[in-house]
């Protein structure tokens, strides 16, 4: 497998200006997106393909053969939809996941267990976006730090004391 790493320079002015949705188009299906994280040690991410109009993505633990924690399905605008644990738990979203626009947003997350709200706040600050997320019936909100590499890729996240940074892109055979 080939690898090649992106230069991971911050892009505010070529994001969209509402949402920061994965740029499918720019991945052939079989690209891995390795992560190392500070909790879990490595983590891969592999882009799988389009299937039924919407895109794939699967996280494996420990690297791209590893073993299966969730696939995610985004729609054309490089959203997530749902999340579909291994275990059997199911996350949808609907409209989808808010956690890439830009500015407010609400979803409604359904489970197993029922819906809820949850509300969205991201602005660009200094290098980096903030993202506060509020859920229905939680008292303190959740705030997370994170940058982009090009075409909608996350680069780095930090929440709390967890840092997940992007190590490379490597492209299919």
């Amino acid at each position: 497998m080939r690898t090649f790493l992106f230069a991971c320079a911050l892009l505010p002015g070529a994001l969209n200006a509402d949402t920061l949705g994965v740029n499918f188009s720019a991945f052939p299906a079989g690209t891995v997106f390795d992560y190392s994280d500070s909790k879990e040690g490595r983590f891969a991410e592999v882009y799988m393909g389009e299937r039924g109009g919407r895109h794939v993505m699967e996280r494996r633990k420990g690297g791209e053969y590893g073993e299966l924690y969730f696939a995610s399905t985004f729609n054309a605008e490089g959203l997530e939809v749902e999340r579909a644990y291994a275990t059997g738990r199911t996350l949808r979203y609907a409209p989808y996941n808010c956690e890439r626009v830009v500015g407010t947003c609400s979803h409604t997350v359904e489970t197993d267990r029922g819906a809820r709200r949850v509300d969205v706040t991201t602005n660009w600050k200094g290098d980096r976006f903030v993202m506060d997320m509020q859920f229905e019936g939680v008292a303190n909100p959740r705030r997370r730090y994170f940058q982009m590499a090009a075409n909608g890729v996350v680069d780095f996240v930090r929440e709390n004391d967890r840092q997940q940074k992007l190590e490379a892109i490597r492209a299919p055979n």
